[in-house]
């Protein structure tokens, strides 16, 4: 009997260190799971702050500058030329912020580039004489284009804009990719033509930013040859990329041609009165309008 107890205790003996060592990893798996929670709190909450409250902060900022804008313009700190820089430089912001989060997220990084362009025209607007009033942004056409055609869209889908005065817009916006692309024919684009560029850019965001301010007009100033020319360059393109089909071509093509003969006969006499004039410019706006959007503006003779 006494020859059992050195085996009794031996199994006695690691029973209890099974036992011990048991419980150690049992508490070692409840270390491990509340760590594990609490770094998943931590991690929510930090994606919380960079999703949650940081895009509500932009907005806040937004609102806080444009009205801080209108009254600087109500109160003469800001003439309408330094308004009109400022107010484009807001309207790049709240498109880039709009964008940026149609995915329904926003990162750190897109979070701050929206901050320091908010920095940069906030400093501006409240002292100008330290910190001159220019461009937040460096954009180049393409990109000025595709901005202006989201802000265009956005403002009929919100009715901000009337179909007329949205037409107005498109037709100013797609001059200007139309003049963009041949400038840029030859494979290069001097400093006159981005200025040129630039220039309309610029009056056609105002006016989609702020009509009242900024009665909505064409922006370019073109004679009855240049648009005829513009447009069966558009023709042109639109059968090449297969936009248009060879029947809506042969509509668009024969308006054009029409215009063309009216327009030689109108001046044979070697001049062109107002109503003449108004007259080719209303058959080339129609024209225009739907070699640009068939969809809303179905394809047929202006004559």
């Amino acid at each position: 009997m006494l020859a059992c107890l050195p085996v009794a205790f031996s199994r006695r003996r690691r029973y209890t260190l099974n036992i011990i060592k048991k419980r150690k990893g049992e508490n070692s798996m409840k270390k491990f799971t509340a760590i594990s929670v609490l770094v998943i709190l931590l991690v929510v909450s930090g994606v919380a702050l960079v999703y949650g409250a940081s895009p509500a902060k932009i907005a806040d900022r937004i609102e806080n500058q444009q009205q801080r804008i209108d009254q600087g313009m109500v109160s003469g700190k800001l003439t309408r030329a330094e308004a009109d820089v400022l107010q484009d430089n807001l309207d790049w912001i709240k498109v880039m912020f709009a964008r940026l989060k149609a995915d329904g997220r926003l990162n750190q990084e897109e979070v701050s580039r929206l901050d320091s362009m908010l920095d940069q025209n906030g400093q501006m607007i409240s002292n100008k004489k330290q910190n001159p009033i220019t461009r937040v942004y460096q954009a180049d056409i393409p990109e000025r284009i595709a901005n202006q055609q989201w802000r265009i869209d956005q403002g009929v889908a919100s009715r901000e804009l009337t179909r007329a005065e949205a037409d107005v817009l498109q037709d100013n916006l797609n001059w200007i990719r139309d003049t963009f692309a041949r400038m840029k024919a030859d494979g290069r684009l001097n400093q006159r033509e981005t200025d040129r560029l630039d220039e309309m850019l610029d009056r056609n965001s105002q006016m989609i930013s702020n009509k009242k301010q900024n009665p909505i007009t064409r922006v370019y100033q073109s004679d009855i040859p240049e648009r005829i020319d513009d447009q069966q360059w558009r023709i042109d393109q639109g059968v090449a990329s297969r936009e248009l089909t060879r029947a809506e071509a042969d509509v668009l093509q024969d308006n054009l041609n029409w215009i063309k003969t009216t327009f030689a006969r109108m001046k044979a006499d070697g001049r062109l009165n107002q109503k003449e004039s108004n007259r080719l410019d209303e058959m080339l706006d129609q024209n225009s309008k739907m070699i640009f959007n068939k969809k809303h503006n179905p394809i047929r003779k202006v004559y």
